[in-house]
């Protein structure tokens, strides 16, 4: 078998192609029959010819094989530009999503820094919640409480309208009770006061250290003494002095001023009372009276009878009812009665009025008792 030419393709790595070399026969027969002649010719012959066909199966195995690493390496590099594409896009979607997760950091900074204020707000309310529900608990006790006290106010005043009925029905009768003793108090006045008499103090009786008006209407204590005579009639115990009309019979009245005064006795007397020494002031010993002695008033009854007045009198009213055995005693200004004797039995003719105006205290009792005219109603 003749060859005149075979091609030998080597391969170069690094160009990535592949280069052929032509091997003449003729050199390689020139080799084989230079060291080799006669029946070694043919075996040396189809030695190259099997190294050839080596070398060419290799070259082609080699050229499958590059391009078989050519196709790798493009396939590859197609991968690996994917792939960079892939990493590049991956890179993009990192960085986006590290933007985004900064920015998710930074919201969530925010929305951390927005829960804390909405604990703390929540926190606040809470207990501005409990303080209202506290409030609210004590308005709620105060409100039952001020329903409890309108309950109460409200029966209260259901009682007290009730008890303003009562009142002024009460109130009706003690008008219509107080109009018709007015009514009597008035005629009682007329009846009374139509039986004024005429008094004057009798100079006779009266005791030395007296002071008696010239015309015998008022009389009070004085510092010395006043020289009279002395007589049977005149008292040098007590500093007294009766009237000059004595009465014996039927009504009289009269009106005393004690305006002014701390002290004070007022009254009637027969004409056999005690005027020398000491002596005490009841109907057993001829005299009924009443005074006025460390601001009470007293009725001398014996015993003695602690009189309440409501008001202080001005005037004493004095009426007697001889035939009755009747002494009372009137507040003059407001005709209203102090005290009344009844029943009593005159032993003697004739009663006298009795006046005694007290020692002076130094001053404070200096006032005198006066007798005055009496207005007598019509």
């Amino acid at each position: 078998m003749e060859m005149t030419e075979s091609i030998y393709r080597k391969f170069d790595p690094d160009e990535d192609s592949i280069s052929l070399s032509t091997v003449k026969y003729e050199d390689l027969n020139k080799t084989s029959n230079h060291r080799h002649s006669g029946p070694w010719k043919s075996g040396a012959v189809c030695l190259g010819l099997l190294c050839t066909l080596l070398l060419c199966g290799i070259a082609v195995l080699s050229v499958q094989m590059i391009m078989m690493r050519t196709k790798q390496s493009e396939q590859s590099y197609r991968e690996k530009l994917h792939m960079q594409a892939d990493y590049d896009n991956m890179t993009s979607d990192y960085q986006q999503l590290q933007m985004s997760y900064n920015d998710l950091n930074s919201v969530k900074a925010q929305l951390q820094d927005t829960n804390n204020n909405l604990t703390r707000d929540i926190s606040q309310l809470q207990t501005r919640f409990n303080n209202l529900l506290s409030e609210k608990s004590s308005l709620q006790a105060q409100y039952d409480s001020v329903n409890r006290g309108k309950s109460q106010l409200q029966d209260r005043y259901d009682r007290l309208t009730r008890d303003k009925s009562q009142l002024q029905e009460r109130c009706d009768a003690i008008t219509a009770e107080r109009d018709t003793l007015l009514q009597r108090t008035v005629t009682a006045k007329k009846q009374i006061t139509q039986y004024a008499v005429d008094v004057t103090l009798d100079p006779d009786t009266a005791n030395n250290y007296l002071i008696l008006s010239a015309d015998g209407k008022q009389v009070k204590h004085g510092d010395t003494s006043q020289n009279r005579p002395d007589n049977p009639k005149r008292f040098d115990r007590y500093l007294d002095v009766l009237g000059k009309q004595g009465f014996s019979s039927g009504r009289f009245y009269y009106e005393v001023q004690v305006s002014g005064k701390t002290k004070w006795s007022l009254g009637v007397a027969i004409e056999s009372v005690n005027r020398k020494g000491e002596t005490s002031l009841s109907p057993t010993n001829g005299f009924w009276a009443i005074w006025l002695r460390d601001s009470q008033y007293k009725a001398l009854a014996g015993p003695d009878v602690t009189l309440s007045l409501k008001e202080k009198p001005e005037r004493v009213g004095v009426f007697v009812d001889y035939g009755a055995g009747l002494v009372s005693f009137y507040d003059a200004d407001r005709w209203s009665l102090i005290y009344s004797y009844e029943g009593e039995s005159f032993r003697e003719k004739n009663l006298y009025p009795y006046f005694t105006p007290k020692n002076n205290d130094n001053g404070k009792n200096s006032a005198p008792l006066v007798i005055t005219p009496v207005s007598c109603l019509k």
